[in-house]
């Protein structure tokens, strides 16, 4: 009896801990924009583009992607020549990929590329963002498919 409880009260416990977890992880995407926004500064990149961008690159740093790695996303894309809404377009569709369990530098080097084709077609601003979109969830539904069928371990993932 004395087992069960003790059992119970660890397990009370551990579910008290899952929001301050949250929190704490809240907080630390939090610091890493603000990091970030930092060491991008105006020189590199201007702050309105990466206010711009705030949300999907918080989604990237909570899913684990490091400071270095989004760094290296964000100044792929402004490289290209994107900033503001299309930058935060681009960078949620890394975030997407990411969600459909793709490592960052998968997801980026595919919206890269994907962003090269549309490129290759003449497209530019809001329908080279809208095809790169589209080929983003192309690719989503193609590896859902494989891993409801169980194939995705058999291409690599």
């Amino acid at each position: 009896m004395k087992r069960i409880f003790i059992v119970s009260l660890f397990m009370c416990f551990i579910s008290c801990l899952g929001p301050l977890t949250t929190k704490a992880q809240a907080l630390d995407v939090n610091t890493l924009f603000t990091a970030l926004k930092n060491e991008l500064g105006d020189k590199v990149v201007a702050a309105s583009d990466i206010n711009a961008a705030e949300q999907p690159i918080k989604k990237l740093l909570g899913m684990g992607a490091s400071l270095a790695e989004v760094k290296t996303v964000l100044l792929d894309f402004i490289g290209k020549g994107f900033k503001g809404n299309d930058l935060n377009s681009l960078v949620s569709c890394v975030s997407d990929l990411m969600k459909n369990k793709e490592a960052i530098k998968t997801a980026a080097s595919f919206v890269s590329q994907a962003i090269g084709q549309a490129s290759a077609m003449g497209l530019k601003g809001k329908d080279l963002i809208a095809k790169v979109q589209g080929l983003v969830s192309q690719k989503k539904v193609s590896q859902d498919l494989l891993d409801k069928k169980g194939l995705s371990s058999f291409f690599g993932k």
